[in-house]
Formats: structure tokens, sequence, C-alpha cells
């Protein structure tokens, strides 16, 4: 018999009163250590033991020492062979101590418990099993309990981790949004100019709980019995395990994924745009003809889909999966080198679903719809793992080819599942690196974020002494190149593929391309005699963003005045910020102030701007995600 096979009960009125380092040195030697104020509950939580368990108790707390163990000693009865009750006092008398002996305790110990005592108390179980063997004293744990006791310390095991990376908030103040507020988020949500950089925290939290009361106007889902409060307060927490001292990957990034993927639903015909009057004018959202791809889409796929969208990066620590894997960190090693960070991701996501109860909305955990939902979230947060990238592209044009000819009605409900995964891990995959589609100048902040996220891993990996790559040296690292790299290499790629498959997604294929040659020509505008300065660089650039607006609907005088902010100086020039001016204390600090700037390239004039038609306003999102590139 081990020690660690064994389980102490510890009853002690205050844990305040126990030495520091006692209940530590108990737990490190023990299997259990339960502690009680009441005997009586602790002798109700040894009667449904299976393992040798010794009753701990401190005599200084109780106020006759002998009577009591003589009257706990009856109260055991039964239990009494195999619980033996170990004392412990301050009290040094030879006869105190030899009373307790005689009314039934196994042994007398002096305060403090020293490690060396603490380590064989269970020996003490001997005594009461004389002739016995260790199997005997020991019998082998049920498998049922063993396991139960298994997946008790795995739950309190994330329950820590979970609490240390994204801790349940404790206040929140909840106020109903006016009705004019609610009107211009709605109709912010539902533009592809949609930028979370201008938004405060809390219009941030609003935007989320607007696209999710959206989703709640479903048929399926209208019943469901949650208020926006509830909302509002599961958006919160959330929220919070967002790092808000990351350049890119913070809570309005995970804002600005979630807007996409319901934009592109909404677009497809899956869900209505939250303003009516914001429906795109160069294009016309699918109705719910079951000859489309989105068809096999079904409510509970919606809802999973979002909840993964704003769950995607949860607790990002603002390094990539390589820097985790070769630093040999703890979660690296806790999931085995694989899509590490996309596996706490979802991890911690479902942690916070579960404290707001958000999983009955999926049929409640256990139940075979919550498992379905469980699948479709992890599937579709796995996917956003860069690593796999190649993989998935391959599988999206497969999966244009089978469809070209597959009738959805004569589909196996195993065949829908297989392409209700890959649309949505296609759908998240396009959001997550959608800023590359955005609207030029929204694109470029968020860049410029991104590369200045590689920078700062960058200089700590090089403070640890760990190889650099170019791509996180800031002193290597040239903004243009990254961008026209990766538009050509990886996301037309992968929006084209999406768009074989849905087609209504094609017009992010042709906006990224007028941004990419914004961007080659940016490239080269340094090796033109044509720049003179980089105000007149600037000037030019806002000049652009005026000239795109041209070709878009009417925005409203909230949208001008923010231009007008945004692009005027107090000279009367056009001028824009090398980086972008947040309006958000939140997003205002990542460390940037005592870094050294990389190298960009600035553009004075863009042809393109004559061709560019942007659709639906002028607001922005993110640029590529930083697990992207490994």
């Amino acid at each position: 018999m081990e020690s660690f096979r064994c389980s102490v009960v510890l009853l002690q009125p205050s844990l305040s009163d126990l030495p520091p380092n006692t209940l530590f040195l108990l737990q490190s030697v023990f299997r259990t250590v339960q502690t009680y104020s009441d005997v009586g509950e602790a002798i109700e939580w040894i009667q449904c033991q299976s393992i040798p368990t010794l009753l701990l108790v401190d005599l200084d707390t109780i106020a006759s020492p002998v009577a009591w163990i003589n009257h706990t000693r009856h109260e055991l009865k039964e239990l009494v062979n195999r619980v033996p009750i170990i004392v412990y006092s301050s009290t040094e008398s030879s006869e105190f101590m030899i009373d307790c002996i005689n009314a039934g305790a196994a042994d007398y110990l002096l305060k403090p418990l020293r490690p060396e005592v603490i380590k064989t108390l269970f020996l003490r179980l001997y005594s009461f099993h004389p002739g016995k063997s260790r199997d005997e004293i020991t019998p082998p744990i049920p498998v049922c309990d063993r396991i139960k006791q298994m997946f008790a310390k795995d739950e309190e095991l994330i329950k820590a981790i979970v609490e240390r990376h994204a801790p349940r908030v404790t206040q929140s103040n909840y106020h109903k949004l006016s009705n004019e507020r609610t009107v211009f988020l709605k109709q912010l949500i539902s533009s592809w100019d949609f930028c979370p950089l201008d938004l405060e925290q809390n219009d941030l939290i609003y935007c989320v709980v607007l696209i999710f009361e959206q989703v709640f106007l479903l048929p399926e889902l209208s019943q469901a019995p949650v208020t926006q409060a509830q909302l509002y307060h599961f958006i919160l927490d959330l929220s919070r395990a967002y790092h808000d001292q990351n350049p890119y990957h913070n809570f309005a990034h995970a804002v600005d994924v979630l807007q996409c993927t319901y934009y592109m639903l909404c677009t497809l015909g899956v869900l209505s745009f939250a303003d009516t009057c914001s429906q795109p004018n160069d294009r016309k959202s699918s109705n719910s003809s079951n000859t489309w791809p989105q068809s096999l889409l079904r409510t509970k796929d919606v809802y999973a889909l979002l909840i993964a969208a704003i769950g995607h990066d949860a607790a990002h620590p603002g390094v990539n999966n390589l820097f985790m894997i070769n630093s040999d960190t703890p979660l690296a090693l806790l999931y085995n080198d694989c899509s590490v960070l996309e596996s706490f991701h979802a991890m911690t996501l479902f942690q916070v679903i579960k404290r707001h109860g958000f999983d009955k909305f999926a049929g409640g955990v256990g139940s075979s719809e919550y498992q379905e939902f469980r699948k479709r979230v992890v599937t579709s947060i796995l996917a956003t793992d860069m690593a796999h990238h190649g993989d998935y592209v391959i599988k999206i044009k497969e999966q244009a080819t089978r469809l070209r000819t597959t009738l959805f009605h004569e589909m196996c409900e195993a065949e829908c599942e297989k392409e209700r995964l890959l649309l949505c891990s296609a759908i998240i995959k396009c959001a997550d690196i959608s800023n590359v589609a955005r609207p030029y100048t929204q694109a470029a902040k968020w860049a410029e974020l991104l590369v200045e996220e590689f920078a700062c891993q960058g200089d700590l990996e090089r403070e640890l002494g760990m190889p650099v790559l170019p791509l996180n040296d800031r002193d290597k690292i040239v903004l243009e190149d990254s961008q026209i790299g990766f538009i050509r290499y990886v996301t037309l790629d992968l929006f084209s593929s999406v768009a074989d498959v849905m087609q209504e997604i094609s017009f992010a294929v042709d906006h990224m391309q007028r941004n990419l040659k914004r961007w080659e020509i940016r490239k080269n505008a340094l090796h033109d005699s044509g720049v003179s300065s980089l105000g007149d660089i600037y000037e030019s650039e806002a000049k652009g963003v005026l000239q795109e607006m041209e070709y878009t609907r009417a925005p409203n005088s909230g949208q001008l005045l923010r231009l007008s902010m945004e692009s005027q100086t107090n000279d009367g020039l056009f001028k824009l910020p090398s980086m972008p001016a947040m309006a958000m204390s939140d997003y205002g600090n990542h460390g940037m102030a005592n870094t050294k700037p990389y190298h960009i390239n600035q553009s004075q004039e863009d042809p393109m701007l004559d061709n560019w038609t942007n659709t639906t306003g002028s607001r922005g999102g993110p640029a590529l995600c930083q697990c992207t590139i490994q």
C-alpha cells in the first residue's frame, strides 16, 4: 500500500488556522485531501469512499477533545476498523496524550506537522488491519470510480488553466443601447467596410450581440430563452479572454472575423442583414434554393459557426504555434505540438460557453445535438491553423468539382455532414484572413498591426536567444512584400476555390485583386521620381479613399464625419497616419512606442482607383492571421 492510494479527511474548523504548507504537503502525498469543519459531513464523505482513509483532527479547535474522540469513534461504527483517527495538538502533556489514545485515537502528533511525519501517516492503516496483505487493505478501485476520479482531476486542471487565462468577469454593468446607437451599429455590421478599430470596447460587444440576435430570430432558435443581457454578459466574459495588448490578435480581430462570417452568411442568403437597407447594390443575396451548397447549412450549423468565429482566438498569447513549440511551452507539451493554439482557443471557448449556459442552446451537454455542435465548433477552429492550409484548399477544390455534379437531395446524411463541415471550415478560413479583401485603407491598417505583432515576436525570440525568422525580423520586414506574397500565394487561391463552391463569395476575390495591385504600386512607388515627400504619399492615399467612396452608396453623416476627422489636419491637407489611430484605450497600448519601426514603402499615385468599385460604405477588417505563416 502506498500513500498515493489513500485519502485523508482533515477536520479543521477554519483553513486559516492551518499552517500554509500543511495542506500542500498533504495534497502532495495523498491521492485525495478533503477538508471539513463538521464531523457529520466528514463521516458522510468517508462512507462513500472505497479507498483507505485517514481522519486527521486538530484537537486544539475542540472544546472537550477526549470526549469528542470517544464520541466520534462510536459514530464511525463499522468504519472504525479501516478509518484511523489521528489527532494532532500543541499540548505536550503525556497524560493527555495517553487519554486520547485510550479514547480511540490511532496516533497522537505534535504540532507543527513535519513533512517526514506526513509521509508516514499512511502506515497507521496497517495497525488497524493486522495480518492482512497490502491488497486486502487497499483493494483495487472499481473502474467506474477510477475513471470518475480521473475525470474530476482533469476538470480541475482545465478550470485552473482557464481561470488563469480567461478569468471570470465578476462585475459588469449592462445598459441597453439607445435606438439610435442600435441602428448605427446594425448599419456597421451589415457593411463589408466594417472596421472594429473604429469602435470602443462596449460597441464591439454590442456588435457581437446584435449579430447573435439575428441568429436567435431564426425559427429553430426563436424560442430559446436568451435575453440581450445574457448575450452581453457572455460576450463580455469572452472578450476578457482576449489580450488587448496584442497588436493584432485581440478582441477586435475576433469581432472582425465574426462580422465577416456573418456578412458572408447574409450574402449567401443563410441569414438576414441586421440593417435591411444595407443590401449590397451590385449583387443580390441568394435564396434558400436547395440547389446551392449553402442550403446544406442548418440553423444549428450557423450558430456553431458564429460561436467558433467569435472564440477562434480566445486567450491568444500574441505568438504563433512555431514559437510555442520551439520554446517548449507547457501548452505545446499538453497538445503534443499539434495545432497548439487552436486547441487551446477551443478549450477556452467551451469553458466560457459552459459558464454562461450557452451549451443548452445546442441541446445541452451529453445530448447528440451538443456533440454535433461541439464537433462543428472545434473543427471550424482547428481549420484556422495555417499549417494545414494547403490541405484545406485541396479539399475545397475537390468539393467544388464534386458538387457540380451532385444533387443535394440524393445525398445521404453522412455525405451531407462531410460537406457541411468543409463549408464551415471554408467560410471561417476566409473570414480569418479576410483583411486582404477589405477596402484597401482598412486592410493596410490591419497589415501594419500584424507586421508589428510579427516584429514583437521577433524581438522576444532574439531576447531568448532563439533563431529569428526574416518574417519576424524588425530590420528585414517589408510590409508591401508581405502583403503581396500573402495575397498571391495564400489568399487568392483560397478565396477563388471557395468562390467556385459558393459563387456569391466572388466579390471578395475582386476586391483582393484590386488591393494586390495597390500593394504592387506602393512597392514600386519609391523607385519612381514622382514622390517628393511622405506627406505627398499620405495625401495621395487620402484622395484615394475619397475616390473609393464616390463609387459606393452615399455614406451617412457619421461616416463622413469620421472620414473628415481621420483625414484632415489643421493645415487642410489630407493625411493618414502610418499606424491606425485607435479610438479605444484597450487597443492603444501594445508596446509599439519603444520599438524600431519596420520598413514601409508608400505610393504616390494609384491608377487603379478609377476601377475600385467598393460596394457598401467604407469600413475595414483584418489583414492576415499571425498563425497563418509558420
